[in-house]
């Protein structure tokens, strides 16, 4: 592994026994090896420490983790993402997993691209979403300006968080999470990127696979409104027009989940 690798990827747990070791086996059976695999613990009870020791040695010193209180998700985002030594950084959630050629995919699509194009652009590849037994729900589509544009004026998620990769540049420039949100610190990130004028380049390759019903899916939208108030207050300056977009957030939400419902009764039926 080179001082400073291609890749940077990030896993953040605590008390990961069930999932994590899918996710560090799939780090591992990359054929592409210019990487560094960071894991930030946030002081486990279970035994995922002894799951992350287990692996070390066959990463061959590719692999460096760390076990220590944190203030929650983002905070431990933040940790990994400083930590990093790669020219990208690429979070892979201890309950998500990598597919098997990704590495490789990542670096071709950085090929195509000018040392400057690659330096200031945000990737964001393709994702399986799985369900909890395995199954196959659907396949994010690749993401294009348009759909950026869109998100962005709609106060949504532009992008595919667990397939975008980021320059560490970027991060050092437009700043890291705000760990004051509890699951919406990634939308507010992507805000502030677009804002800020970062390029953004989706490609068609699938690099990830994340399991339905991780920390946005289980938090209840009590809570998911608390995020999306602080996000308004810090978009708009304007009291009527930060509720009038929390309002029809609100609709929105309601609509979401209504459709999510119907998809997964849908495919129990089929089942």
């Amino acid at each position: 592994m080179s001082i400073n690798p291609f890749i940077t990827i990030v896993t953040v747990c605590y008390n990961s026994e069930k999932t994590i070791e899918r996710t560090i086996k799939s780090v591992l059976s990359q054929q592409f090896t210019d990487y560094e695999y960071l894991i930030v613990d946030g002081v486990s009870k279970d035994t995922t420490l002894s799951i992350i020791q287990k692996y070390e040695p066959l990463f061959n010193g590719h692999m460096k983790w760390r076990s220590e209180p944190d203030k929650g998700i983002y905070d431990a985002f933040n940790k990994g993402c400083k930590w990093a030594s790669g020219k990208y950084v690429w979070i892979v959630n201890s309950d998500d997993y990598m597919e098997p050629d990704a590495l490789t995919k990542i670096w071709e699509v950085d090929q195509q691209q000018n040392t400057q194009q690659a330096k200031n652009t945000i990737l964001i590849g393709r994702m399986n979403y799985i369900s909890v037994d395995g199954t196959l729900l659907f396949v994010s589509k690749t993401i294009s300006s348009e759909d950026l544009a869109r998100a962005y004026r709609h106060d949504s998620m532009g992008l595919t968080h667990p397939a975008t990769i980021v320059p560490k540049s970027i991060y050092e420039k437009v700043g890291y999470y705000d760990d004051r949100f509890q699951i919406s610190a990634d939308i507010d990130w992507f805000n502030r990127a677009y804002k800020a004028g970062i390029d953004f380049y989706g490609f068609s390759a699938v690099v990830t696979n994340m399991t339905d019903g991780g920390v946005s899916g289980t938090l209840s939208l009590k809570k998911e409104s608390k995020d999306r108030l602080l996000s308004f207050k810090k978009k708009y300056n304007n009291t009527l027009v930060v509720y009038l977009h929390l309002y029809r957030w609100y609709l929105i939400a309601f609509k979401n989940q209504i459709h999510r419902t119907l998809r997964k009764y849908k495919i129990s039926n089929k089942g």
